[in-house]
């Protein structure tokens, strides 16, 4: 997987680099808006796609 799945503070997963550009303009979640100061990548998620 070239883009690993990203789980934001508030439990929302994106895309990485999707949500890495999206935060360069705005630092709150894009569904419910809490702030985001990173993301951790999520590698349960990635192991469920892949599989």
């Amino acid at each position: 997987m070239d883009n690993p799945a990203t789980t934001a503070p508030c439990g929302h997963m994106f895309e990485m680099q999707a949500i890495n550009d999206y935060l360069t303009t705005v630092n709150v979640c894009p569904i419910c808006r809490t702030v985001v100061t990173g993301v951790t990548q999520n590698y349960a998620f990635k192991n469920v796609i892949e599989a």
